[in-house]
């Protein structure tokens, strides 16, 4: 029997919603095993919908809003997402 896929559910620290990242069972990141929990931030951070930023995880669309925060090369701190995503126009908070 073949392990063929890994799924790993997030829900996004900015707005609740839930958001899911694929890790490929043969991905090796390095010579010494990663937690599982490093695997699926990579899986989102480099294949996922979504993206962790300032210790969060965010769905694409708080993403886009963290994004936008400073040019291309600034990384924001997490009081400013909380701010921007605070005056985001986007849906209600997920159940």
């Amino acid at each position: 029997m073949s392990l063929r896929d890994i799924t790993a559910r997030f829900s996004c620290d900015g707005c609740g919603a839930r958001f899911e990242g694929y890790i490929d069972p043969a991905w090796r990141t390095c010579e010494v095993l990663p937690s599982v929990f490093d695997l699926a931030e990579d899986a989102i951070r480099g294949f996922g919908p979504g993206s962790v930023q300032a210790d969060m995880h965010l769905c694409a669309a708080c993403t886009r809003v963290a994004d936008a925060i400073g040019d291309e090369e600034y990384l924001p701190t997490r009081d400013e997402i909380v701010a921007a995503l605070a005056r985001a126009d986007r849906p209600e908070r997920a159940p």
